[in-house]
């Protein structure tokens, strides 16, 4: 296989770009894609995170995974966390030649260096998506038992006390960019499907992550990039581990623009110890909002930065969900920022319009039943709202209303679109940067492959067109 060649569209993206396509990016898609989030992949993302925890041991995956197992499924289960460290230790051992290859202290960019380094980017992509596939090998679990999709770790308020004193009283501190900002460090770079591909390295701002990011970074192969648009991901997304993905950044990339993707705090190499991606920000909420956006609000300041520093392009954020969440506020604390750390566009992809709502009562939060686990607690909804105060505040974002665009499902019910309705008309976006479309939460990448509109504006904002 040619790396440095365009990359082929697999069947599904062929699919979905036919005349066929037209009818699966629909409102049927959402009630099918929540059963199967619910029915299969997170209970089965639950099974593969105490596969994690376990280390190979049925008796801690049964601890972890909250399960009593007979004699037959005991023995399947054995066999299967044999092959799980199996293809862990390929994953891991292929992450370590990509580390070492990638970040080597060689800056060597010859031919062969890097066409060795496409290599190891391809060998890297298939191990961890044959471990992110061994999710499908503890099926049989689920037959005939409830796995839960997410292993609760809801501390008290009273527990939660420092946390919740320093967001309410001392929130503006928790979102200032880092001064000085943390050092970037690059790594070699290399063709890759048509593209130009490197990697950024830096310690995450925030102490209460106390971990360091790894940043994708697409461009333009022959040509320089009309601008940088920093790409914020949502929740369990983890493009960079799987090999075929529908992921909008991609098609910036080959409209000209240089595409930055971070992996959120809690996904893909930041992934919390016996979780999945992104399970710790569903599992610890309340608490879990401080850290997550406090620290992904900075990070976004330090690549924007960065961003900043290498050229004079433009700089937009987009953001997907949760991504778009980020970015908005990212966009409002940014007022009291240096103009520099400022975006010159903003796009959100099915931005939520109320956290709390959406937590409470959006089909994810039915789905996690989260609402029930923090009233347990002790979480009531009133200081809940006092929580989500801080991280879902109603102030104006720094962007001018002009260079916004958004996009939003009239059938969505994660991020419910009455709220992100409301949201926009708040925000002022101009009609001409508002996209509506007759789908739901989960068909938004689908229909950006068919109806490309919003990345083609967001191109022509920070291209500089009007």
């Amino acid at each position: 296989m040619n790396l440095s060649a365009p990359k082929r569209d697999s069947f599904a993206i062929r699919l979905l770009r036919s005349p066929l396509g037209a009818l699966i990016a629909r409102p049927w898609l959402e009630p099918v894609a929540l059963y199967w989030l619910h029915r299969w992949f997170l209970p089965l993302s639950r099974l593969f995170a105490a596969a994690r925890a376990a280390h190979g041991s049925a008796n801690e995956f049964e601890s972890a995974a909250a399960l009593k197992l007979g004699n037959a499924a005991r023995q399947r289960l054995d066999k299967t966390l044999e092959e799980f460290e199996r293809r862990r230790s390929q994953a891991g051992a292929a992450e370590a030649a990509w580390e070492a290859c990638l970040f080597s202290a060689d800056d060597a960019d010859s031919g062969p260096a890097q066409q060795r380094a496409a290599k190891i980017e391809a060998g890297r992509l298939n191990a961890r998506n044959r471990y992110n596939q061994m999710r499908l090998r503890f099926a049989p679990l689920c037959l005939g038992r409830r796995v839960p999709a997410v292993a609760w770790e809801i501390a008290k308020p009273t527990e939660s006390l420092t946390d919740y004193a320093q967001l309410v009283r001392y929130g503006a501190d928790l979102f200032e960019p880092p001064d000085p900002p943390p050092t970037v460090r690059h790594s070699r770079w290399f063709e890759f499907h048509g593209r130009k591909e490197y990697w950024l390295r830096f310690d995450s701002p925030s102490q209460r992550m106390g971990d360091t990011l790894t940043v994708r970074v697409s461009e333009p192969l022959n040509t320089a990039p009309l601008a940088t648009v920093i790409y914020l991901h949502g929740i369990a997304v983890e493009a960079e581990h799987w090999r075929t993905t529908i992921d909008p950044a991609d098609q910036l990339c080959a409209m000209g623009m240089r595409v930055v993707r971070p992996e959120a705090p809690w996904h893909g190499r930041r992934v919390a110890p016996g979780k999945y991606g992104g399970e710790k920000f569903v599992a610890t909420i309340p608490q879990a909002t401080l850290d997550f956006f406090s620290a992904h609000v900075r990070e976004l300041a330090v690549l924007t930065h960065w961003a900043r520093s290498i050229d004079d392009a433009p700089v937009g954020w987009a953001g997907s969900s949760l991504g778009a969440h980020v970015a908005r506020l990212a966009s409002i604390k940014a007022v009291a920022w240096p103009q520099p750390l400022q975006p010159d566009a903003m796009l959100l992809l099915a931005p939520c319009g109320d956290l709390q709502a959406a937590a409470n009562y959006g089909a994810m939060g039915r789905l996690f039943d989260s609402r029930k686990g923090r009233f347990a607690a002790g979480w009531s909804d009133d200081l809940m709202h006092k929580w989500y105060a801080t991280i879902d505040p109603l102030d104006l974002p720094v962007t001018n209303p002009e260079r916004i665009l958004t996009v939003l499902g009239s059938h969505d019910n994660v991020a419910p679109y009455p709220a992100a309705a409301a949201l926009i008309e708040r925000l002022g976006v101009p009609p001409a940067n508002r996209f509506v479309w007759r789908l739901g939460h989960f068909g938004m990448p689908l229909r950006l492959l068919r109806d490309p509109a919003p990345l083609i504006r967001l191109t022509e904002l920070l291209a500089g067109h009007p």
